[in-house]
């Protein structure tokens, strides 16, 4: 398949916003997950820390037999927790692929609005400064041809070529803002064809 050099360039602008994303990302993520799991193991050392004084205590305060019930059904409820917490777990890894490709997906459209935007103001821009520059040639041949120079006020080119450049200016604005009228592309009339009998 041939590509165009457009899309050459696309794929390597994308993938360069790709790499300055994931570079950019890569710190604040990393980090997240380093402070997470320094959190939940910090947690769980102080728990089985607990769990160990706790069990110590029932041991000595009920007795073998019931401390040891009791720490069973401790196990129990906290196994259930884990388990919970395992399935909101996964649940989340599961979501990862789905919310890389919004992300991606976004990114991907803003990019196009940027793009759009640049070129539509780049068009913009280069339609008012054409105007404004044809206005200013107009307005200095203008002068040099009537011979308009009034040395003693020291007005002379310079001053209608900023005039002639503002007034092209202000009919380009003027003209590039107004609403645009369609007109309506009919198809070529088909020729009626009539069947003789």
């Amino acid at each position: 398949m041939v590509q165009t050099s457009a899309a050459v360039v696309r794929k390597i602008i994308l993938l360069a916003l790709l790499g300055l994303a994931a570079v950019f990302l890569a710190g604040p993520v990393a980090g997240m997950v380093a402070v997470v799991f320094f959190t939940v193991s910090l947690v769980m050392a102080f728990a089985f820390v607990g769990l160990l004084i706790w069990g110590l205590f029932q041991l000595i305060t009920v007795g073998p037999q019931a401390a040891w019930e009791r720490v069973r059904h401790l196990g129990f409820g906290l196994g259930r927790i884990l388990v919970q917490v395992g399935g909101w777990s996964g649940r989340v890894l599961a979501s990862l692929p789905r919310m890389w490709t919004k992300i991606r997906d976004g990114a991907v459209r803003s990019a196009r609005f940027a793009g759009r935007t640049v070129r539509a103001s780049a068009r913009f821009g280069g339609e008012i400064s054409l105007m404004a520059l044809t206005g200013a040639a107009i307005a200095v041949t203008l002068g040099a041809v009537a011979g308009e120079e009034d040395p003693a006020a020291g007005i002379g080119i310079p001053f209608y070529a900023l005039f002639g450049a503002v007034l092209a200016g202000v009919v380009a604005i003027v003209l590039a803002l107004r609403p645009k009228h369609r007109v309506a592309r009919f198809p070529s009339p088909r020729p009626i064809l009539v069947r003789k009998t």
